[in-house]
């Protein structure tokens, strides 16, 4: 399985069963701990590949960086909504860089 792949699974697993956990929880039917267990499971591997990507990025530089672990850390589903639907795409694209050939010039 690649990274992008995982990514995404887990980030789907963890906002279903967070959501139904939630569910649960509210209407009082059904134990909801092993949905709720399986959430927080999903969200550390999320959290963790993305912020492997993050740190792993030329893009965007340190500070930027320690804004994503700080969301990561304490707003974790809301940065990795953010970080998934918004950001994603942007941080794992290498920037092209401008390549400088020089006219040839004829001294005669």
């Amino acid at each position: 399985m690649n990274k992008d792949l995982i990514l995404k699974i887990t980030f789907g697993i963890s906002l279903f069963c967070g959501l139904i956990g939630l569910y649960l929880k509210m209407m009082h039917i059904s134990f909801p701990l092993p949905f709720i267990g399986v959430s927080v499971v999903a969200s550390i591997i999320y959290s963790v590949l993305a912020l492997t990507e993050i740190f792993t990025a030329k893009r965007i530089k340190q500070p930027e960086q320690v804004m994503w672990v700080l969301g990561f850390l304490f707003f974790n589903p809301i940065t990795g909504f953010i970080y998934f639907v918004l950001r994603r795409k942007y941080i794992i694209r290498t920037p092209k860089l401008l390549s400088y050939q020089p006219a040839h010039e004829n001294f005669s």
